[in-house]
């Protein structure tokens, strides 16, 4: 099976969405929502922000979500970037 370019939207709108219904129905899986976060942002969808943000005020012990929390930020130009770098920065993520 082969995929094109142009079929490379909606492929990613499928995953997206897949993921979406899979961390909506088991939010503990910090894994999973990892995945959900940098697929919004390589998606350029619109609530990547706020999810980046819920997921690591939710997480605050995971370093790789206050990171992505910290790219989020530092994307969108939005005060506390390094705030939230300075706390991926001190996690200890196994």
């Amino acid at each position: 099976m082969s995929f094109s370019p142009a079929s490379w939207p909606m492929m990613a709108k499928d995953l997206v969405d897949l993921y979406r219904q899979h961390v909506a129905k088991y939010p503990a899986d910090t894994g999973a929502l990892t995945i959900f976060v940098r697929l919004l942002a390589a998606t350029d969808d619109p609530e990547s922000g706020a999810v980046a943000a819920q997921a690591a005020a939710q997480n605050a012990g995971n370093a790789f979500l206050q990171f992505l929390h910290f790219e989020s930020l530092q994307k969108s130009h939005a005060t506390g970037a390094l705030d939230a770098l300075d706390r991926a920065i001190t996690k200890d993520t196994p």
